[in-house]
């Protein structure tokens, strides 16, 4: 059903229209009214706080930023979601602090000095006021490091230890944050990798962390004395810290084998030298030859004396111990030495056509240098230790010379002798000699390669047999390429010579030959002994013979080399020695009757014999004898040669008698009683004795009168002047010649 609105209703609604359109307006202009308020009171961040990393500690400090514009609200820091409060001077935190002022909108906060629990994330925050909503800054994280504690070594600063033990060593940082980085380095300072293992584990809630590195070490010689170094690493440091251990290690000795000589040759001597390095140093040496204890007392040395090839290729240890463990150092010895065969060669039978190898057995250091030659063509046919001969022929066949050289050393050469198989063929003497009743042997040389399987003796177109005839013997010696056979026949009769026929077989024919034993003919034992003892004889005799007239002659040619010199030492002794002259006359020179004067003042035969012993020249001396002339000048101690004959006149024999002789004893020549000092010379004459004549005959060899005398007279003691007479006794007949003697005074 339709109702009809009235005129009422109809105004009520406009009223209400308007009166909503009225409402929504005001609306509208409230919202206007409330936006334009709000953006006279917006609150906003000029500067907000930045992440801050620092190092806790007394001098250490950090400000976070916050600066605001337009604010209306209430300001405060939260650390972790934590209010600090709204005052500048934040109470309960006194470390902290609001830098800044209310009319710079700067409310930076201030700590100092940082600790550790001020690692936390900041927040500066503005409260809503007055319909003005409140605003926060971004977040900032603020990281506090905290420095670890030096590292510590848990087995301490040195370590006694021995080598090839296992070590485990730990090395601790703790109380870092963040965590230290703990690394062990060795003793150059390098970085260990190899066996360290490192580890990190938080203290508690306390943010901060121990740190640890374990390094496993298998110490050994190497390692003795040295220094390892534990090193913690952190940003929280300036610098790493440091810790040391010092490790000592107890090893087995180390042995190093030296000798003295590098190069070793056959009977030389070598020493070896064992150095050991040990600790503790206190060792025992203990040397061996292939592994067998060599006898002796063992020190750091060991010698061996003129070493031979036996020992090329042996082993010379030496075994050093201490209380820690043994050691051995080893060499082998190279010993060079020349050429030496090892295997004597013996002949090699090839048949025809084949081929044959032949093998030089040498040693020798350095291995020496073999090379092989044909005797008939001596030319170079191989080199090496073996020799292959193809197609063996009877030209191929024969002997092969095997030369082996060692550099330094001789060579050594000798035959190896290739025979070619065949028949046998007989060679031996074809005439051949026996002595009846004593033994006979026939010798038959056969060449045979193989060697020949029967041989056979004919006598008279008789085959021999041993086994039924005691009186033969068949003997047979090996050779190289055949045998020697030979028939013995044991007190032979005269029927046993004549043709016997020596007949060898092998597997490839047979030869024979004819040989004729004929009588030795047997010299008598009696003439051989005869001939024996008189060559001997006649040998001694002509050796007798030989040495006595070697003696004579080295005798003659002795007093030939010596008669001058005692000529001249016997003058020098008469003219220094005696007042006496001696003057050599023929039988001629003085009369008989003179020479009786003489002999009948003269003393015995006994004092004669002494005096001419004493006196005499030698029997071959015919020249008469001069005093010497005196000379003014020097001659060096020498009297110069004076020519007698051309200024001395002798006295004439007629002058010359017993009486006038001693004339003038008593008075001394001043020439001899300063020179000489007889005692005689300067006495009186009532003491002095009669003066003797000492005269003896001798004969003289190229005198041709039958005898000449020496004589020897005592010098006058009447006053000297040159021309004085009666002190020489001379011949007037004997011709005078120039004087050829010097005497040294």
């Amino acid at each position: 059903m339709l109702v009809r609105k009235t005129a009422s209703d109809r105004i009520s609604v406009k009223a209400r229209r308007k009166k909503s359109i009225c409402t929504h307006l005001s609306h509208l202009f409230c919202v206007w009214l409330l936006m334009a308020n709000t953006a006279a009171a917006e609150q906003k961040f000029l500067v907000e706080p930045m992440d801050v990393i620092v190092t806790a500690g007394r001098e250490s400090s950090i400000t976070l930023h916050c600066k605001v514009q337009g604010r209306v609200g209430m300001l405060q820091w939260t650390r972790d979601g934590f209010g600090l409060g709204p005052e500048r001077e934040l109470l309960g935190f006194e470390r902290y602090t609001m830098i800044g002022s209310d009319q710079d909108g700067n409310y930076s906060l201030y700590i100092y000095p940082v600790k550790l629990e001020d690692d936390a994330f900041y927040q500066c925050q503005v409260m809503a006021s007055n319909a003005v909503p409140g605003i926060r800054s971004r977040t900032a994280k603020v990281t506090v490091q905290v420095p670890p504690e030096a590292p510590v070594i848990v087995q301490g600063p040195r370590l006694r230890t021995t080598a090839g033990m296992q070590l485990n060593l730990e090395c601790e940082s703790n109380g870092g944050k963040p965590a230290a980085e703990v690394e062990w380095l060795d003793a150059k300072g390098a970085v260990i990798s190899s066996g360290v293992t490192a580890s990190s584990t938080p203290m508690g809630e306390s943010k901060r962390f121990n740190s640890k590195a374990m390094l496993a070490l298998t110490p050994s010689q190497a390692h003795d004395g040295q220094t390892l170094t534990c090193r913690s690493k952190s940003n929280a440091l300036s610098k790493p810290l440091t810790a040391n251990i010092s490790l000592e290690v107890k090893y087995a000795p180390d042995v190093t084998l030296t000798a003295n000589n590098m190069k070793i040759v056959e009977f030389d001597s070598v020493t070896f030298t064992c150095a050991a390095r040990a600790n503790p140093d206190d060792v025992v040496y203990t040397w061996y030859k292939d592994n067998v204890v060599i006898p002796g007392n063992h020190t750091i040395s060991m010698s061996l004396t003129r070493v031979t090839r036996d020992l090329h290729g042996s082993a010379i240890s030496c075994e050093v111990r201490n209380t820690v463990g043994k050691s051995k150092a080893s060499t082998t010895l190279n010993i060079l030495f020349g050429p030496k065969f090892t295997t004597p060669p013996s002949p090699v039978a090839a048949d025809r056509d084949t081929d044959v190898t032949l093998t030089c057995h040498v040693a020798g250091n350095p291995k020496p240098e073999i090379v092989w030659t044909f005797e008939k063509s001596n030319r170079v046919v191989a080199s090496g230790s073996k020799l292959t001969i193809t197609g063996v022929s009877l030209e191929k066949a024969g002997r092969y010379r095997c030369r082996a050289t060692v550099p330094g050393f001789p060579e050594i050469q000798d035959y190896y002798n290739v025979l070619l198989k065949g028949v046998p063929v007989v060679r031996s003497q074809p005439v051949q000699y026996g002595i009846e009743r004593d033994m006979v042997m026939i010798e038959c040389n056969i060449r045979s390669v193989p060697p020949p399987t029967r041989v056979l003796w004919f006598h008279n177109e008789k085959e021999i047999d041993p086994d039924s005839n005691a009186r033969y013997r068949i003997e047979q010696d090996p050779l190289e390429d055949g045998v020697r056979n030979i028939l013995l026949i044991h007190e032979s009769q005269e029927s046993d010579f004549g043709h016997y026929n020596c007949t060898a077989f092998n597997n490839f024919g047979s030869d024979y030959m004819v040989i004729v034993l004929k009588q030795q003919k047997i010299i008598p034992l009696m003439i051989v002994l005869a001939s024996v003892i008189g060559g001997i004889t006649v040998v001694v005799t002509i050796t007798i013979i030989i040495v006595l007239w070697v003696r004579r002659h080295r005798k003659l040619t002795d007093e030939a080399h010596h008669e001058p010199e005692k000529q001249s030492k016997t003058s020098d002794r008469s003219s220094n020695d005696s007042d006496l002259k001696v003057e050599i006359r023929t039988s001629s020179s003085l009369s008989n009757n003179d020479s009786e004067a003489w002999d009948e003042n003269s003393v015995d035969q006994r004092r004669v014999s002494t005096t001419h012993d004493t006196f005499r020249y030698s029997a071959d001396y015919v020249e008469s004898v001069f005093p010497p002339k005196v000379e003014t000048h020097n001659n060096n101690g020498y009297i110069p040669y004076v020519d007698y004959q051309r200024d001395y006149n002798p006295p004439p024999l007629t002058a010359l008698s017993r009486n006038s002789f001693y004339s003038g004893i008593g008075q001394v020549d001043p020439r001899y009683q300063a020179a000489y000092a007889n005692p005689y010379l300067g006495s009186s004459t009532a003491v002095l004795p009669p003066p003797q004549v000492y005269t003896t005959s001798m004969n003289v060899i190229g005198n041709t009168s039958p005898s000449a005398s020496i004589s020897v007279v005592p010098l006058a003691t009447s006053p000297r002047t040159e021309t004085s007479q009666g002190q020489y006794i001379t011949s007037s007949q004997m011709p005078m010649k120039s004087g050829t003697l010097a005497t040294h005074v």
